[in-house]
């Protein structure tokens, strides 16, 4: 068994806001304008359609929010949608905003922080979106005297946009990271798929390795990732964004077991713009 499994080292910041869909819901209002985004009884967002058409839809798959725009694409064509995301304004404050997305392979949307101070607010940025999920950036200094804020994600022509967590926060060179914390939010399995993203046909050419939730062997816990990889296939499991502050020493540590003494796996970091392996060590222990 051979396989490369990636932890994407991602936020330096306080972080104010970090989005997650544990208990999701979606509700329609009566004009059909917004469709409100709930996580449990807290509305987190909205999707906003000015043709207020009814015809867009919202679920959760993976840890990802899914926003289904086949259906208003069809009837609308060339027409925008807004997904709004709210956040805890920071007035004066350098920020710093995440957020992992995957759409159809370069099609464009745009990422605004949007607000108002004494009058309207915004700042944009375009970026090409590819099918797997990836990490977008942007950072600004919000004006002094802002009240309120939300990011926002303006896209067209897209009949699915996935939406993974949210980072966001004041950007500190000297925040700290708490080195004793398990920053990996489902390294057991626990919680299923969430925050765990394994090979998808559907984002890649090529056969991938099948990934099943294991609960007769496990390290701790009650429940492990069952990997079973193809030859010359994709056989890559990735893990959730973590903090990290550049130029310190980082930890990562995981039990693997293997159906065969020496098998040899891949383990790897990544994070924007690098590529680190810090090596192949075999699985020596059945």
């Amino acid at each position: 068994m051979k396989f490369r499994a990636f932890v994407i080292a991602a936020l330096l910041a306080l972080n104010l806001n970090a989005g997650e869909w544990d208990d999701f819901s979606a509700r329609l209002n009566r004009t059909k304008r917004d469709l409100a985004l709930f996580d449990g009884k807290t509305r987190k967002g909205s999707v906003r359609d000015f043709q207020k058409s009814g015809l867009v839809g919202a679920s959760v798959k993976d840890g990802m929010l899914v926003l289904d725009a086949s259906r208003f694409l069809k009837e609308f064509p060339g027409k925008t949608l807004d997904f709004y995301y709210f956040l805890t304004p920071v007035p004066g404050k350098n920020v710093v905003l995440e957020v992992e997305l995957a759409g159809p392979d370069g099609a464009s949307a745009d990422l605004l922080f949007e607000g108002r101070t004494d009058k309207h607010y915004w700042k944009k940025k375009s970026v090409s979106l590819k099918p797997e999920p990836s990490l977008y950036r942007m950072e600004t200094r919000l004006p002094d005297h802002l009240k309120q804020l939300a990011f926002r994600i303006t896209f067209r022509d897209i009949p699915q946009l996935k939406i993974g967590r949210i980072f966001f926060g004041v950007k500190e060179d000297g925040t700290k990271v708490d080195a004793r914390a398990n920053h990996i939010s489902n390294g057991g399995a626990e919680r299923g798929f969430y925050n765990v993203y394994p090979p998808s046909a559907v984002r890649i050419a090529k056969p991938g390795m099948n990934v099943a939730i294991d609960g007769k062997e496990f390290h701790s816990g009650r429940h492990s990732f069952r990997l079973d990889p193809v030859r010359n296939g994709f056989n890559r499991l990735v893990f959730n964004a973590v903090p990290y502050i550049v130029g310190k020493p980082i930890v990562f540590s995981m039990y693997m077991k293997a159906a065969r003494s020496d098998t040899p796996a891949d383990i790897g970091l990544f994070s924007y713009g690098c590529n680190t392996k810090p090596g192949s060590p075999p699985i020596t222990k059945p």
